[in-house]
């Protein structure tokens, strides 16, 4: 077995690009699924809720308290939806469910027809559903909710396919490394999608409605980009250099390796 040259084990190659993307990807299934966590706050009327401040009127504080003892404060902000608690759960919920029901028919899927197909038209399908979920809240509480319970459906069959991509590409020697790499994305997605959402809902030019569009074009974006620059596996690739492809096939299990 010819050993791979030095090149193809430290230097950036194609398996690099897969990760990038990878972590790409997942960041943006996180941001998906923040995104209606964060907006709701600037979506539902919260002006019926009242709250009593209480205070004992000899506990003395420095500097004074601003709010007199026993004070009834009214919230001021007013979104748009008026929907309960009970509906807002729904809404919350749906997209959680549905990621569940769909994950085993997922991973089938993704053993089936490769990583590729499954990546594409999931993301496709998952960035329509969170940019026009905003049309969805005002035609009524059962579309957004539809809206929510698709995202979270088609999801199960994006989760499955990032692993069958991994194993596709990455030499038993770096998966452990390359694969820790992308599934951070999940974590990095949850905390740039609350900043970014946060941020736009607060904006008064943009308002929630924005944040929805904003990570729905990013990910329906990224998925038609996928079309164009993801190969199925290494040997598909047009440009991978012999060396990293050989570091690569021989590297991985024999089913793996006389993949074509």
């Amino acid at each position: 077995m010819k050993k791979p040259s030095a090149d193809a084990t430290y230097c950036f190659g194609k398996r690099h690009v897969i990760t990038i993307l990878g972590f790409t990807l997942c960041a943006l299934q996180s941001a998906n699924r923040v995104v209606i966590g964060v907006a709701i706050v600037a979506m539902v009327k919260h002006g019926h809720i009242n709250q009593t401040v209480l205070r004992n009127t000899s506990e003395l504080s420095c500097p004074p308290p601003e709010i007199a003892p026993n004070t009834t404060l009214r919230s001021k902000f007013q979104g748009e939806m008026e929907w309960d608690s009970k509906q807002q759960g729904y809404v919350l919920s749906v997209g959680f469910f549905g990621f569940l029901l769909t994950l085993i028919i997922g991973g089938k899927a993704a053993d089936t027809l490769g990583a590729k197909s499954p990546l594409v038209v999931s993301n496709i399908i998952i960035g329509l559903c969170t940019f026009l979920s905003p049309f969805a809240a005002w035609w009524s509480i059962y579309a957004i909710i539809a809206a929510q319970l698709l995202r979270g459906l088609t999801q199960g069959f994006f989760t499955p396919a990032v692993y069958r991509l991994m194993s596709d590409w990455y030499p038993r020697s770096e998966r452990g490394f390359l694969s820790t790499l992308v599934l951070c994305g999940y974590a990095f997605g949850v905390v740039i999608g609350g900043i970014v959402t946060g941020w736009l809902c607060d904006v008064p030019q943009l308002g929630w409605p924005s944040a929805f569009y904003f990570w729905g074009a990013c990910t329906t974006g990224t998925a038609i980009l996928l079309q164009f620059i993801l190969y199925e596996i290494p040997q598909k690739h047009p440009t991978i250099t012999e060396a990293e492809l050989n570091y690569i096939t021989e590297g991985q299990d024999n089913k793996m390796a006389k993949k074509v």
